[in-house]
């Protein structure tokens, strides 16, 4: 699914030959903004940067300084999938990849990212001096082949939490939409909801902010009443989530239900999906099609993830095609699968 996204340019994959990368201690208390990234860490890049993309990892901030535009509502640096992946097996090592582009290497010591950069060259001193400047024994090497395959299994790495990893510091929710809308060259509802879920992850989030506030409350006891205000609205959005979470979450993920949707459509052709609306695991789907609705309704019931797909209420507008309604009761995560 979000292979799909990546092909579609809403998330760009940024090659290591176009950016710069460098790490340094996070600072406490401070909410990061592209505006504090550029002022603080822009002296740090060899060349004037167009783009900054940044990450938190543990204690430390890690910062990709980029050569060209982005356009992507989101970026992510190749090396960093590649680093997630090859940690698994890599605590300490220093790893050459051979890519069509160039050679490049990543440092990994104590299973965090020290260093990642096309190498210059492949001198067995320069090596050697490589290893001493950061701890590590082992030299790992992958090939054009290995490294090819590497780079199509990382992809399988991109999930929602780590696309709003790479989107919090570079994207509010309001942009996230508005460039949602702008780029879109996929069917807009399943951009909407893509964006819906990311705004999700954004405002689930709140809690280490409560955390954080309850401790200052308990140090201030009398403290100013908008502290004390402001917990209290964190509280109740984080309540909204939760139930949110106990009610719907306990389904398939909504994207992959979009693109089931979308490939039975494609599939019966002269269909398309007129609305559709979601609760407590039932979806009513409204499909103006000019095909027989039994064989649609069957289309449906073959999906694993719908437990029960009834043909409801018939419209039929003057001159268009009848518009069918299917009340489908989804199956619960696990169940049956």
């Amino acid at each position: 699914m979000y292979d799909l996204l990546h092909k579609r340019n809403y998330i760009a994959i940024v090659p290591s030959k176009e950016t710069y990368f460098y790490t340094t201690s996070l600072p406490k208390n401070t909410k990061l903004s592209k505006e504090l990234l550029k002022l603080n860490y822009e002296k740090h890049s060899p060349f004037r940067p167009k783009e900054i993309i940044a990450t938190e990892e543990k204690t430390e901030l890690l910062l990709w300084f980029c050569k060209n535009n982005i356009t992507a509502p989101v970026a992510i640096p190749e090396d960093y999938l590649l680093y997630q992946l090859l940690k698994q097996e890599h605590q300490d090592a220093l790893i050459l990849l051979e890519t069509p582009e160039c050679k490049k290497a990543l440092v990994i010591k104590e299973g965090r990212l020290r260093n990642a950069f096309v190498m210059e060259m492949t001198d067995p001193s320069f090596l050697e001096m490589s290893k001493d400047e950061y701890g590590v024994h082992d030299v790992v090497e992958y090939n054009l082949e290995q490294y090819l395959l590497l780079a199509q299994r990382s992809l399988k790495l991109l999930n929602l939490p780590l696309l709003y990893k790479f989107s919090q510091l570079s994207l509010d929710p309001k942009e996230l939409l508005e460039k949602t809308v702008e780029q879109a060259s996929f069917p807009l509802s399943f951009l909407l909801v893509f964006a819906i879920l990311i705004n999700f992850y954004h405002n689930t989030s709140l809690q280490k902010e409560i955390d954080t506030l309850t401790q200052s409350y308990q140090e201030v006891r009398q403290g100013n009443q908008d502290l004390i205000d402001t917990m209290y609205q964190h509280n109740q959005e984080v309540e909204l989530y939760e139930e949110f979470i106990s009610k719907e979450l306990l389904y398939t993920d909504p994207l992959l239900l979009l693109e089931k949707f979308y490939e039975v459509l494609e599939e019966m052709q002269e269909s398309s999906l007129y609305s559709l609306s979601a609760t407590q695991g039932k979806l009513s789907v409204k499909i103006q099609t000019s095909k027989n609705p039994i064989d649609l309704l069957n289309k449906l019931a073959g999906q694993s993830d719908f437990e029960r797909v009834l043909l409801g209420d018939t419209h039929r507008p003057k001159g268009k095609a009848p518009i069918y309604t299917y009340n489908i009761t989804l199956k619960p995560l696990g169940a049956g699968q």
